[in-house]
């Protein structure tokens, strides 16, 4: 075969010409923004598990919660009382769902106490010596547990006060 004659296939013609090459090019530029944009929030702590300190009203009920939670990962609740009644045992509720979903297992201290009220568990502490009373609630949220945003409340009640704030966490994959 001597000289024989170069044939081009116009496969890509009218496909891939210049206007769709800066098309393509814009695409994947904005695609590497956002890429770099998800990056830099997650170096920044934006994107993973955080807490979240809500206070009622008064200003004497505070609790320290997960916001953004992932399956298997540790969780649990501070509830801080303020100004509680000194001769009067704190009570708190909490929701059986709420302990279920984030996975609370153990509680420093321990509650004098337990009973269970409708949907909530109900624990009585003993009366707080200055006024000032706290608990902390630890577990591991478990690795099945349901996805997305659920809201629960707590309730203190020491003497004649009764004391509520509304949280609302997000359980991540």
């Amino acid at each position: 075969m001597a000289d024989a004659p170069e044939r081009q296939a116009p496969t890509l013609e009218g496909v891939a010409g210049p206007r769709e090459a800066r098309g393509a090019r814009r695409w994947r530029r904005l695609g590497l923004g956002l890429l770099s944009l998800v990056v830099a929030a997650s170096c920044l702590g934006w994107l993973g598990p955080r807490e979240g300190t809500v206070t009622d009203e008064t200003g004497r009920l505070t609790v320290t919660y997960p916001q953004l939670a992932r399956s298997g990962a540790e969780s649990g609740l501070m509830v801080e009382v303020e100004d509680a009644e000194r001769a009067t045992p704190v009570v708190i509720e909490v929701p059986t769902a709420a302990i279920d979903r984030l996975g609370l297992e153990g509680m420093t201290p321990e509650p004098v106490v337990q009973t269970s009220a409708g949907d909530s568990v109900r624990l009585r502490f003993a009366a707080p010596r200055d006024g000032n009373f706290s608990v902390q609630f630890a577990g591991r949220l478990p690795t099945r547990a349901d996805l997305g945003p659920f809201s629960f409340d707590v309730r203190v009640t020491s003497g004649a006060d009764e004391l509520t704030v509304d949280m609302r966490t997000w359980v991540l994959p």
